[in-house]
């Protein structure tokens, strides 16, 4: 339909029904990708807000910059958007170890520098989930508690992590934070070396055999080649 103005006596062709349907559609698009990028900038003040918060909860916890380093790769591994999640979250920590792992053995790191990398996840995690504010140092291996995270090298030079879940006559079960596949790179009899880290107490060496292997756990032999390495000196002691 034609528009006639009395005025300039001009007449224009109407905006039919394809035309409006246009410019509806324009409209429409306008304000879909100013909702959207809304939603990108409050993402992302979020994320920002998410990861100041997180720096400020692990360095209270006494991490220091390599350790919250390793601890943001895992997360961006597992595509955790919320690395805050992980600060309380043992369970949540745990299920990450198993990738991380394959990660670090598939990485050119040699065997020194890989065993420095487990030594502080160790850390990690006694500092961010072990409450104990003094601990009795370790005379044997029957002191180890179980759910103690640890990790265990062989001869052969594989690492692996694990966590303590129970114990029988003269053995320590101990439960790896790997695939089944695994448990084939293990050898009844093979010499082991287990490294613990107990904050508010000291880093211990053990020296053991494999004894044999149940399901997903590791059965080491009670070993009487304990080392004590490194002694945490307890803060409100001087």
């Amino acid at each position: 339909m034609d528009v006639y103005n009395p005025i300039f006596k001009i007449t224009w062709p109407g905006p039919g029904v394809l035309g409006i349907s246009i410019v509806l559609f324009m409209l429409f698009m306008a304000i879909a990708v100013y909702v959207l990028l809304l939603y990108v900038r409050m993402k992302e003040r979020e994320r920002m807000h998410n990861y100041q918060l997180f720096l400020f909860q692990v360095k209270r916890k006494g991490l220091n910059n390599f350790q919250i380093k390793i601890l943001n790769s895992m997360a961006d591994q597992m595509n955790k958007a919320d690395p805050t999640r992980i600060v309380a979250n043992a369970a949540l920590f745990e299920s990450m170890l198993s990738n991380f792992m394959e990660y670090l053995q598939r990485s050119r790191e040699d065997i020194d520098d890989r065993k420095v990398i487990c030594r502080d996840l160790l850390t990690i995690y006694e500092k961010l989930y072990v409450k104990a504010a003094y601990r009795e140092p370790l005379e044997s291996m029957t002191g180890i508690e179980n759910g103690q995270i640890l990790y265990i090298s062989t001869d052969s030079g594989k690492l692996h992590l694990g966590k303590v879940s129970g114990r029988g006559k003269d053995v320590l079960a101990i439960q790896l934070f790997t695939s089944l596949k695994n448990f084939k790179n293990f050898r009844s009899g093979e010499q082991l070396e287990i490294f613990i880290v107990r904050i508010n107490d000291a880093e211990y060496r053990i020296r053991t055999n494999l004894s044999g292997i149940e399901e997903n756990r590791l059965l080491v032999a009670m070993s009487d080649d304990l080392v004590k390495e490194k002694e945490y000196r307890h803060p409100y002691i001087s």
